[in-house]
């Protein structure tokens, strides 16, 4: 019998030994495994995880950083969090703006300085989207 994609977020979870507090559970709770490609040769793994709303910040990075430090002795992970229900406020977006501008890809001395001093409002955020 195989697993449902709920089920597999679960147990993901489990292998992660990932223990939300009562209050992050809430934000888990409708959780489930989109996807998961194995690049053998690569060692790597891009997981695809499905959640109803995004993370606050911190449980987003504790979440990532427990799932690759489960696997770190077998592959890399790549982790992909799509949100079927998002709300976006200030707050997440001030929150995920440095990290993002980070993994961004890129490097260029003009373009890090940039994101290094931009202050986003939240209405041009919402506009560009």
């Amino acid at each position: 019998m195989s697993l449902n994609k709920a089920e597999l977020f679960q147990t993901l979870l489990k292998q992660s030994d990932f223990h939300p507090s009562d209050g992050d559970k809430e934000w888990l709770h409708k959780g489930e495994v989109e996807s998961v490609t194995v690049y053998k040769n690569e060692k790597l793994w891009k997981i695809e995880l499905s959640l109803p709303n995004v993370l606050p910040f911190s449980l987003y990075l504790d979440l990532k950083r427990s799932i690759q430090k489960a696997f770190h002795s077998i592959c890399t992970v790549d982790l992909t969090i799509v949100t079927t229900d998002p709300v976006v406020t200030e707050e997440k977006v001030r929150q995920y703006w440095n990290y993002a501008c980070k993994t961004s890809g890129v490097d260029s001395p003009i373009c890090n300085k940039a994101f290094e001093e931009v202050t986003l409002s939240f209405r041009e955020i919402i506009m560009s989207l």
